[in-house]
């Protein structure tokens, strides 16, 4: 991490699921769903009362850069437990570089990592809904790869592509679930996020990640994890 745009990437679901350990599927999945819940609970209770503007938007977009470049303190950050996430806002509202960036741009630094938190997880909420198309059609994709194998594979092999693609339905209908833990935007938020929405994609790069990393890609043959 090392920036301050680490906490703008925390607001997607990509860090959440792994380090849950040797469990079942099932296990994994709930555990997975209960930390993401937890975790959007806190942000919103963090940017209850937050509403951003175009100004708030388009500042984001124009300093980004900066924020990326400021070098915080990171060694207590854990983007997968929601008990640190607290902790980790009161550590950047601690760091001299984050508040000397922030009153040096004209920024109170509190009610700006609220707005930056509350932009972030619009964003996230947008992201999500405009993925979701591509993600469905993915999966029926995937799902007749995994009955066409099926077809040339052992009863074993089958279960546990089938049990594959069960375990991805129940994450991804838990991750709809969490979302609703997240103050819905408000009309103008959201017309403003359909708005700006590729400007701040740009401006924030390819290293936040993106909600169709992660696919199903049809291209790659299913190899059993037993072989």
């Amino acid at each position: 991490m090392g920036r301050l745009a680490t906490w703008v990437a925390t607001l997607t679901v990509v860090a959440l699921a792994p380090g849950l350990g040797a469990q079942s599927m099932d296990d994994t999945v709930q555990r997975a769903a209960a930390t993401y819940s937890a975790w959007a609970e806190k942000l919103g209770e963090f940017t209850r009362g937050i509403e951003f503007d175009e100004e708030d938007l388009t500042t984001l977009i124009e300093r980004y850069p900066e924020m990326q470049s400021l070098d915080l303190k990171e060694a207590e950050w854990s983007v997968t437990d929601p008990a640190r996430f607290d902790d980790n806002m009161r550590q950047v509202l601690a760091e001299p570089e984050y508040r000397t960036w922030a009153s040096r741009s004209g920024l109170d630094p509190e009610v700006w990592l609220r707005t930056v938190t509350r932009i972030s997880s619009v964003y996230m909420i947008a992201s999500i809904e405009r993925s979701r198309p591509a993600a469905e059609a993915q999966r029926r994709e995937f799902e007749a790869m995994v009955e066409a194998q099926c077809a040339q594979s052992d009863p074993e092999t089958c279960r546990s592509m089938r049990e594959e693609l069960a375990a991805g339905d129940a994450m991804s209908e838990a991750l709809f679930k969490a979302l609703g833990k997240l103050p819905p935007p408000t009309a103008g938020e959201r017309a403003l996020m359909d708005r700006y929405y590729d400007q701040l994609t740009l401006a924030m790069g390819e290293d936040e990640g993106s909600p169709e990393e992660g696919s199903w890609d049809d291209s790659e043959e299913y190899s059993d994890p037993e072989e």
